[in-house]
């Protein structure tokens, strides 16, 4: 999925001098190595050690040695909660769909041209075949009527929802796809043990919202054995620190290693409303490398064409629930104009850039006026 971002013509550098932006990106890291004196260490070795069963989202690889990362405290402004109000939208649309008489048998073997339904297979013109896993023999279909069709412009008089196949069981489902149809896109299917249980799962996301700018997704995780199904209601891991300077007109991100400047100097009155940095325009998912992934945008700004700050997160299920763990700013962030993001490389460099194109090409090294450069500590 493709979206733009507003450019402005109006936009403006980071208020105030090079030297201030410098001074204040100096005072947030803390990279000068202090050494504290050995009671106080003693007293932090014993801390850590009975913080043990503390629970949190942690590493894959759990028994590689962790390094200190240089940390960005004390940002500037007014400290922001991150929210996520509303976006686990419950996708289900009302109606009982003709199915009578459908048995696995009958299930279509050839999926759907979403862009021209009839040159495709289908039960009574009714069931078609969205996805498919031919290995696991595992498909998603959809079930829609059309009283007068033509390509291009479909006009639904009756769209019921879902049924997912695994083996020879099937099971219908109200869950609305109504946007994955008119924007021909069928849903992929990703396969893990996502909970635990030592069992595979399916999981699978429809869109809920689309306009201009904006496009949410609910996920759906599908049991195979029985074909329960769940749309978790995710909690948000700690992780990501944001604060908004009204003086500089500055936003501030803060990961343990990355820190984000975001210029909202533009935005007609650039208010934050009531401290809170909210999701409101992107909620997509993903699955690459055995995890299931989220990417978000959060608006700093009610102003409508204040640009998102994008937010990637990996899915990880805790407690006996869903949660948003390991927060990484995302580079695409930096497709608006005067943003800019600093991270720490691997030898303990502090590292910066100001458009994708640099980050890709792995940025360049962030230092002071005299050439000191910022080291893990």
């Amino acid at each position: 999925m493709s979206s733009s971002i507003f450019h402005s013509p109006f936009t403006t550098a980071l208020s105030g001098s090079a030297k201030e932006t410098e001074d204040r990106i100096r005072n947030i890291f803390q990279y000068q190595k202090k050494r504290p004196p050995v009671p106080a260490l003693f007293l932090a070795c014993a801390l850590a050690l009975s913080c043990g069963g503390l629970v949190s989202c942690q590493s894959q690889n759990a028994g590689e040695a962790e390094v200190p990362f240089p940390t960005f405290t004390d940002l500037p402004g007014e400290p922001l909660e991150v929210a996520v109000p509303g976006w686990t939208y419950v996708s289900e649309y009302p109606g009982e769909p003709p199915l009578e008489g459908l048995t696995v048998k009958d299930l279509p073997a050839a999926p759907v041209d979403l862009e021209d339904f009839s040159q495709s297979e289908s039960w009574n013109e009714t069931v078609w075949l969205l996805s498919q896993d031919t290995q696991r023999d595992v498909a998603l279909y959809g079930v829609i009527q059309f009283e007068n069709y033509e390509p291009g412009l479909a006009d639904a008089s009756g769209l019921y929802g879902i049924i997912v196949r695994s083996g020879a069981q099937w099971r219908f489902y109200p869950l609305n796809w109504q946007i994955n149809l008119w924007a021909y896109q069928a849903p992929e299917l990703w396969f893990g043990d996502f909970d635990g249980d030592g069992q595979e799962e399916l999981a699978f996301a429809l869109v809920y919202e689309r306009g201009s700018m904006v496009w949410r997704e609910s996920l759906y995780l599908i049991e195979l054995d029985s074909l329960d199904y769940d749309m978790p209601d995710f909690a948000v891991s700690a992780g990501l620190t944001v604060s908004y300077d009204p003086d500089s007109m500055t936003l501030y991100a803060a990961t343990e290693d990355q820190l984000l400047l975001m210029d909202e100097s533009w935005v007609d009155g650039a208010p934050i409303s009531e401290g809170i940095f909210q999701n409101s325009t992107q909620v997509e998912f993903s699955y690459r490398d055995g995890l299931l992934r989220c990417q978000m945008s959060f608006v700093p700004s009610e102003a409508p064409m204040s640009s998102p700050a994008i937010v990637d997160y990996t899915i990880q299920f805790q407690e006996g629930g869903y949660a948003l763990c390991d927060p990484e700013l995302s580079p695409d962030t930096l497709s608006a104009p005067n943003n800019q993001l600093l991270w720490i490389a691997d030898d303990g460099q502090v590292m910066q850039a100001a458009t994708q194109e640099e980050y890709e090409a792995g940025g360049t090294p962030y230092g002071d006026e005299d050439g000191y450069l910022f080291y893990r500590f």
